[in-house]
């Protein structure tokens, strides 16, 4: 399974990130993966890695949707990624344990959309999912799926990446879990104008709590006891 969210991190802490790269604070890529699958270059974890990864830790720590929606319990530090117009990464698995997590789910965020190429590609069953790059974007998946970059035609693709473990380990009972909370949310966003703006109507509550039980019920169910 995957999803798609943004305005998960601001667009001015994007820009920050992603601005004014240079060359001697990245190190190649195939250094963790044959070049003949991987051509890209990786930010050393050095002081400017700290300051982005200080920038980005409050909105990752503190995301409703990648906390309580997609359970995050443990998040790792992020990579940060350059792509250069003839970069890849064919398919693959992310090693596991990866940044001292034991990872349930990746995530994908597009510093920036102004290239062409270089599409995070999914195999989900027999099928490629393509995505589509925009800035600001976080593209979640279960660790489980392969996936690789096409190859980047023109410009530069700029990415950071990131893994968690999440409260409920099993891949069946967390892809529920997730849509479950998605739908309400979809749900109750239908249903707020049929009531008063304030959200205080009986019957309006009064579904925001059945719907909440039965999502602590799941929780109960099938979240982690290790």
């Amino acid at each position: 399974m995957l999803w798609e969210k943004s305005d998960i991190i601001p667009n001015e802490v994007i820009d920050y990130i992603s601005k004014d790269w240079d060359e001697e604070w990245f190190h190649s890529g195939n250094k963790t993966n044959s070049e003949k699958l991987k051509k890209n270059m990786q930010m050393d974890q050095n002081n400017l890695w700290k300051n982005y990864c200080d920038s980005v830790r409050p909105y990752i720590s503190k995301s409703n949707i990648l906390n309580n929606v997609f359970l995050g319990t443990k998040h790792s530090v992020p990579l940060f990624s350059w792509y250069k117009v003839g970069d890849q990464y064919g398919y693959h698995n992310d090693k596991y344990p990866i940044r001292q997590v034991y990872p349930n789910l990746n995530y994908t965020v597009y510093l920036n959309d102004d290239f062409e190429g270089g599409e995070l590609i999914l195999k989900v069953g027999n099928i490629e999912v393509v995505t589509k790059p925009e800035k600001g974007k976080f593209i979640i998946y279960d660790s489980n799926l392969q996936h690789r970059v096409a190859p980047v035609t023109k410009g530069e693709r700029k990415v950071m990446i990131g893994w968690m473990e999440t409260e409920i380990k099993d891949t069946f009972h967390r892809n529920l879990y997730i849509d479950y909370c998605l739908s309400c949310q979809q749900i109750l966003k239908t249903l707020l104008p049929r009531y008063d703006n304030d959200g205080e109507d009986l019957e309006y509550v009064d579904i925001v709590k059945k719907l909440a039980t039965f999502r602590y019920t799941l929780m109960r169910e099938y979240g982690r006891t290790d």
